[in-house]
Formats: C-alpha cells, structure tokens, sequence
C-alpha cells in the first residue's frame, strides 16, 4: 500500500445550507506539533463555534503511531470521526486536518453533518499538494569539496537527497535515499571514492521526496 503526506498547506472551503465549513491541512510528524497546529487553528478562528480535527502522526510506525479526533462540540461522531476516515482512506499519514464552522441558522441533522464533515475534508486534500512516502535509509558521512558533485550524481541516480551540509575542512552530509536502493548505492559509492568514505547509518523511517 502505498501512503501520502501533506506537501504543503493547504486551504479549501464549503458551504453547505448557508454554514461555512474552512478546512485547513498541514503536514505533522509528532502529536505535540499536531497539538500545536490546532490550537494556532482556533486562535485564528476564535469566532468559529467548532474547530472539528483529526490528525495521524508516524503513522507507518505501529509503534510509535498517534492518532486522535474530536467533534469540537458537534454531535457525537459527526465530526472528528468522518475527518479521520477520509484521511485513513486517502491513505494520509504525518498530518492534521482541522475543519472549522460558521453556523449558518440551519440545522443540518447528524447525517448533513456528517456528510458536511466529510466532504470539506475530501475536498482539501484532493486539492492539496500531496507527497508519497519511502521506507528510506538516512546516513552521516564526511567528504572532501571534490567529492561532492559525486555524491550528488550518485545520489540523483538512486533516488536519495542531501538533508544537511556542514562545512569545514571537509564537508559533513546526512543523506537519505530509499532503503532499496541503499546496498547498489553505497557500493558505487565505494567503488567510485575507492572506499574511502564510511557512511553511519543513523536511522530508517518513511520520507517524501
């Protein structure tokens, strides 16, 4: 199966029976940053009756994966819950959706909210700008200034990228490129720099390019 994050934030609205419906998604990978986005949400909204959310974090990772929704004051499973299933069926990790409403003075029942809910969600994230996500390997190395157009080439053949450089007498580099490409590229690597370079495997986890 493959998942998706959230490339860049992004903004959608409906307007269903005169109440306006914002919704607002942007990319997250802890709950605390989760957190953080949804009360900047309701601050900025603070006139709205109900900032409704849904949010999945590391969500590849069983173990450390997070996730949480809230009806925000709206019947009971109106809301957060069809926020969350339109997110969960988009295949979207590592991201939060909050959908805030402008009642109009027309009730919509449990069913027209629930159906509100879930079409401003969808709507958002059909028009946002969304990434796939890579099992990829991350490693530190140090090279000298001549070896670097060379890492860079071999990393543009095997779908990898640096992250952080830092310069000195030598350049320091973390990279990360997809895990299955990681034995090919490090033995290029090798062959090309004549071994002289040892990459340190920090980590692996899910990545966008």
């Amino acid at each position: 199966m493959d998942f998706f994050t959230v490339n860049k934030n992004f903004k959608a609205e409906l307007t269903v029976k005169r109440s306006k419906f914002i919704a607002n998604i942007y990319g997250c990978a802890q709950r605390e940053e989760a957190e953080k986005i949804i009360k900047s949400v309701k601050t900025k909204y603070y006139d709205a009756k109900h900032n409704c959310y849904a949010y999945i974090c590391n969500g590849l990772n069983q173990q450390t994966k997070v996730e949480k929704y809230s009806d925000d004051g709206e019947p009971n499973g109106t809301a957060g819950k069809p926020i969350m299933d339109i997110l969960k069926y988009n295949n979207l990790t590592n991201c939060v959706l909050v959908v805030t409403r402008y009642f109009g003075g027309i009730l919509l029942g449990t069913g027209g909210l629930t159906h509100a809910y879930s079409d401003s969600a969808n709507l958002c994230i059909k028009s946002a700008n969304l990434k796939k996500l890579y099992l990829c390997a991350f490693f530190n190395t140090e090279i000298s200034y001549s070896e670097l157009s060379v890492i860079e080439n071999l990393l543009l053949k095997y779908n990898g990228v640096i992250l952080d450089k830092e310069f000195g007498s030598n350049i320091k580099i973390t990279v990360a490129l997809k895990k299955e490409n990681e034995e090919a590229f490090l033995l290029e690597t090798a062959n090309r720099l004549n071994g002289k370079e040892n990459f340190l495997k920090i980590k692996e986890e899910f990545y966008g390019f």
